[in-house]
């Protein structure tokens, strides 16, 4: 093969790259979106104190954006290492949502604390999660080892 020629596998690997980036930026954007209007369905209905720091609007969204990009990143290597990215991808979402909880303990003894505004921080979490895994595994139809546009549901 000439020096800088490409293999049909890397031109595979690379449109699949620019398949799961695309999607990707669809499902953070999903997943921040759906995460701003429970928030804001929150503080229409008074559910929010506010001294209660993990309900500003900043903490959503910047929360929201890290969690579905983590989610997408950790589908990625999923995609490109396992032999059945999505059975591992719902395993291993599931662990980290249940994982995900562990600070709402914490949360519950800041200031401003409510059993309101903690309910509505682990309906953040389950919705966040419920996007990202959603999307991903029913935008996705390629199986990460062929052409995106011509892979079945697998």
């Amino acid at each position: 093969m000439a020096l800088g020629a490409e293999s049909p596998e890397t031109r595979v690997t690379y449109a699949r790259v620019d398949y799961l980036f695309r999607i990707g930026i669809v499902v953070v954007g999903v997943a921040v979106v759906a995460a701003t209007i429970v928030r804001g369905l929150a503080g229409i209905f008074g559910v929010i104190p506010p001294a209660f720091a993990p309900l500003s609007w900043s903490q959503v969204t910047g929360v929201s954006v890290v969690g579905s990009a983590g989610g997408v990143f950790t589908y990625a290597l999923l995609d490109r290492y396992t032999a059945h990215p999505r059975r591992n991808f719902m395993a291993v979402a599931a662990v980290i949502l249940l994982l995900s909880t562990a600070p709402l303990w914490v949360a519950g003894r800041m200031e401003g604390a409510t059993v309101q505004s903690i309910f509505v921080l682990a309906l953040l979490h389950l919705v966040v999660a419920v996007v990202t895994v959603g999307l991903l595994v029913r935008m996705d139809r390629g199986t990460g080892r062929v052409n995106p546009a011509t892979a079945s549901d697998s």
